[in-house]
């Protein structure tokens, strides 16, 4: 019996331990799986709370720089600051594309098409092409653009050219400065040198008004300052009182009573349809002239309407024709004219310079029937 129990015992111990053993690892496997989701938890809560990071745009969707392509050089001293320019805000608009001094190099080459340039840059690209002409950098090649385009007389011609420009008073001071600064900046002039420029330049009621204000120190930067503030408020005074006058001071224009009671319309702004008084004639304003009915009447017979007697010519004075069938030109009429108005002294002495002094008899009777 004892040894029964004992071999009883002893097996249940070892169906316990084996079990035991069994499931330690099932243990440990849920252990890792706890473990596991308290860090993903864990890692989860620290992402939220972190703040959204902003959404970058993907690089096709980017938007674009909108710089506009530089205009092809020619070569001309004159243009060659201006094609510096565009290739600079080209270079600075799309810093990736430009980033090598290769790219700008040979970019700056194929905008050089016309006239001298063309030719230059023709054969510049033909050593690159053969490896007999290596630029080190952007620098080397700038540096021989200026010495092949650039104006070596550009500051010369910006002095005389600074001294030469006026400001007018319908200029704006923001436009005239800009060409100031403009010529400025080649010339090499100091400001004081430049000062004494302006106040010779500017117009008359600006200057005036610079001097009377006492507030203005004697310097160039104060003197422009100035000048614009001035100018503005100037046109913006003149742009108020058109509008208060409803879009203009111009006075009304009315056409003049004519003799015989007729009176024309008015053919200015805002005039209407208006009928001629004394002649029953309708005439249409238009807005640009008197227009009449049909083919339109001749002057000189709208003139001698309500006349009696025989018609007479508005040239010459003759009886029985008008002005437009006139036989005779307008230019010797003008110098009748002119002979009626002589003193008797005078019609003397220009009988005798046309040589009709020997018709004494007749110029004696037209000297008479004249006086």
């Amino acid at each position: 019996m004892p040894s029964t129990v004992n071999s009883f015992d002893t097996d249940q111990t070892m169906s316990n331990g084996s079990e035991t053993n069994n499931q330690a690892p099932l243990v440990q496997l849920l252990a890792q799986l706890v473990q596991g989701q308290q860090t993903f938890e864990q890692a989860m809560t620290q992402l939220l709370a972190q703040p959204t990071p902003a959404v970058q745009a993907s690089q096709s969707g980017a938007p674009k720089a909108s710089v506009a392509e530089p205009d092809d050089y020619d070569g001309q001293y004159e243009n060659f600051d201006t094609f510096m320019s565009q290739l600079y805000l080209l270079f600075a608009a799309k810093p990736r594309a430009y980033a090598s001094d290769h790219m700008k190099i040979v970019s700056t080459l194929s905008y050089m098409k016309k006239g001298l340039a063309g030719v230059w840059a023709t054969n510049v690209t033909r050593q690159l092409r053969e490896h007999t002409l290596v630029y080190r950098d952007w620098e080397e090649f700038e540096s021989k653009l200026k010495e092949t385009f650039d104006d070596p007389n550009k500051k010369r011609v910006a002095q005389v050219k600074l001294k030469a420009l006026k400001k007018t008073v319908k200029q704006s001071a923001d436009e005239y400065f800009a060409e100031f600064d403009h010529l400025a900046a080649r010339a090499g002039f100091n400001d004081e040198a430049l000062l004494d420029i302006l106040q010779e330049n500017l117009d008359k009621p600006t200057f005036d008004a610079i001097v009377a204000a006492p507030q203005v120190d004697r310097t160039l930067a104060a003197w422009k300052e100035y000048a614009k503030k001035y100018d503005r408020n100037k046109r913006a005074n003149e742009r108020t009182e058109r509008v208060d006058t409803g879009g203009g001071t111009r006075r009304p224009w009315f056409r003049p009573n004519m003799a015989g009671g007729r009176n024309l319309p008015n053919t200015g702004p805002g005039a209407g349809n208006t009928e001629g008084q004394g002649t029953g004639t309708r005439t249409t304003d238009t807005g640009g002239g008197r227009v009449f009915p049909g083919r339109g009447e001749p002057m000189d017979l709208d003139r001698q309407r309500g006349r009696t007697g025989p018609i007479k010519c508005f040239n010459c004075g003759e009886l029985g024709h008008v002005a437009r069938n006139c036989p005779k030109t307008r230019g010797a009429q003008m110098m009748k004219t002119m002979f009626d108005n002589l003193s008797v002294d005078q019609k003397k002495e220009v009988i005798q310079i046309f040589g009709i002094e020997e018709r004494q008899e007749v110029t004696q009777d037209f000297l008479e029937g004249r006086e």
